[in-house]
């Protein structure tokens, strides 16, 4: 949801909706024909210390500064750039998206909920950035969870959230999960060949 933060709204944001730069941003501009260079790109095993820690913003990784060292004004102007690089039918489907959608016996976010919250009462603060609170316990979210946001090299499939975040930016592994009934399947595609 950062990317639909920093293409489709316009400032002020937060430092840690630029800091996509650094888990995927610059692969995803690429993807639309914008050549960025980022010296702060994330090493995978930061990422995966960085799934275990606590909820603050610096353990997410996210400093109160500019990422890689840019200023105010240069982000901006990447912001306006990708933004105009990107087609309508794009932007349309970015700004249509919603932080959560409950199908059934499954519950879809980016990160995770904050256990012992109802779904219905979950902030999108925890819904876009809790790791630890909610990866490491075993609690009825009252729905499976279907999250992203937390790394790991396949699907993790636990009695209460399915985590896919395979990491495709850095891995080449896009990961989807295939919901029929009770039926779980995963497909998987490799640096662009269906598996």
């Amino acid at each position: 949801m950062s990317l639909r933060r920093v293409a489709c709204e316009p400032p002020p944001r937060t430092p840690r909706d630029t800091h996509w730069l650094d888990y995927g941003g610059v692969e995803t501009m690429s993807q639309y024909g914008m050549a960025v260079a980022n010296s702060h790109k994330r090493d995978p095993a930061e990422l995966d210390a960085l799934r275990w820690r606590s909820e603050t913003m610096a353990d997410f990784g996210v400093s109160t500064g500019e990422p890689g060292g840019w200023d105010r004004a240069s982000l901006e102007q990447l912001r306006a750039s990708f933004a105009a690089s990107l087609p309508t039918r794009h932007l349309e489907f970015f700004r249509s998206l919603r932080l959560a959608h409950r199908e059934g016996d499954y519950y879809f976010v980016h990160a995770g909920v904050r256990p012992g919250v109802p779904l219905e009462a979950q902030t999108d603060l925890d819904r876009m950035w809790i790791r630890q609170g909610f990866l490491g316990l075993g609690a009825d979210h009252g729905a499976v969870v279907v999250h992203g946001h937390s790394i790991a090299a396949s699907p993790e499939i636990r009695h209460n959230r399915i985590g896919i975040d395979t990491g495709a930016y850095a891995s080449g592994v896009l990961t989807c999960l295939v919901l029929c009934g009770e039926e779980r399947e995963f497909m998987q595609a490799v640096r662009g060949r269906l598996v």
